[in-house]
């Protein structure tokens, strides 16, 4: 068995960076009235929450020699696309 240590990483890093959005997205998108200020406030936590952890990973990308944004970009895209197909 041939073992790619960076793939690997890679590929950890990708499963937790969906776990790790999908748990924020499950958190915070529960909307208790049908008001559009709390839909605002909302929004306003996710993508606080959401923008502090791209932060870090386009932060520890440079240590882990990947690219970290266009990991970002392709989990998140496949993260809302799923919802939407749901």
């Amino acid at each position: 068995i041939k073992v790619e240590p960076h793939r690997l990483l890679e590929e950890g890093l990708r499963k937790e960076l969906v776990n790790t959005i999908a748990s924020i997205m499950d958190q915070t998108l529960i909307f208790k009235t049908g008001r559009i200020e709390d839909f605002e406030q909302r929004m306003q936590k996710l993508s606080q929450q959401l923008d502090g952890l791209r932060r870090s990973f386009q932060y520890i990308q440079d240590f882990v020699g990947l690219y970290g944004l266009k990991v970002w970009q392709e989990e998140l895209s496949r993260i809302v696309r799923f919802n939407v197909e749901q």
